[in-house]
């Protein structure tokens, strides 16, 4: 018997399955890809991938993992929220208390204006 073989290969030639076939089935048994290729005798669900695309077989995976990034979501800031903070700068607010008028960081108010209106020039904060 050949040393190399692992149980995965030893399966597969008792049952005449096939590594495509299994990938379908574990798919849709809900098996992450990572156990999959585990399960399958690969180390990497990436060297999976490989095999599969060499015998022109489709991954049943998505290439990228669903679910939510890492991090916190966007901070959306509306255009409301950005003429508001316009407008109590303009009117002599300072910008923390602007900012927190309008329901965010100063610094997270002034990246959407600079990515929106470049333009726009609000007043500076007077030395005391």
């Amino acid at each position: 018997m050949n040393s190399n073989r692992t149980i995965a290969d030893l399966y597969f030639a008792d049952t005449g399955e096939t590594v495509g076939k299994a990938c379908k089935s574990m798919h849709a048994g809900g098996i992450s890809i990572e156990r999959a290729s585990q399960i399958i005798g690969y180390k990497t669900s990436s060297d999976l991938r490989k095999y599969l695309a060499r015998r022109g077989i489709e991954c049943p995976w998505p290439k990228k993992r669903a679910g939510s990034p890492g991090g916190h979501p966007p901070i959306r800031i509306t255009d409301n929220m950005m003429e508001r903070y316009v407008d109590l700068r303009r009117a002599g607010v300072l910008a923390d208390i602007a900012a927190r008028e309008a329901g965010h960081s100063r610094d997270s108010i002034r990246q959407a204006i600079r990515a929106r209106r470049p333009d726009l020039k609000l007043p500076r904060r007077k030395a005391a």
